[in-house]
């Protein structure tokens, strides 16, 4: 493995926890808001702590819509901007929505059964299985002019 790609997959994984870390705070600030807005403690609490599948699955929904939203409208998100990283199609443009909303549905599969590592470290573009099916790929802002001016 290349030392670039190391770089990259790095870059991508502290990325990826300031955005989880991230969509943490707003899911908490989501029930803050319910709580503020007049729904019952009660309902809130129950819906938190009924199962840890309950809360697995609002969580997974919100990481999921956490980052299509901020892909769809700012190309990326706040992890990877910090890092100067893009979302690019095979072909180096900006992926069209459906690209973006088929890449973090296979989010679901990559937190779960810890996929998106596995590809990322074996492809040998480090791309996730959502990036591979949605033919998507992470790569920096400066390795993307590079490419474009080939």
């Amino acid at each position: 493995m290349s030392s670039n790609k190391i770089q990259r997959i790095i870059k991508r994984f502290i990325a990826m926890s300031i955005d989880m870390m991230l969509a943490s705070i707003l899911c908490i600030a989501f029930f803050f808001a319910l709580l503020r807005f007049g729904y019952n403690y009660e309902i809130v609490l129950n819906f938190i702590t009924m199962s840890d599948r309950g809360l697995s699955y609002f969580y997974l929904f919100f990481i999921v819509f956490y980052y299509t939203v901020l892909e769809a409208i700012l190309g990326t998100t706040i992890g990877k901007k910090i890092f100067g990283l893009i979302i690019v199609t095979s072909c180096m443009s900006k992926p069209k929505v459906h690209q973006i909303i088929i890449r973090n549905l296979f989010r679901i599969s990559d937190q779960i059964l810890w996929l998106g590592s596995l590809t990322v470290i074996f492809d040998k573009q480090g791309r996730r299985l959502g990036d591979i099916i949605a033919k998507t790929m992470v790569i920096s802002k400066k390795e993307a002019k590079e490419r474009q001016n080939v």
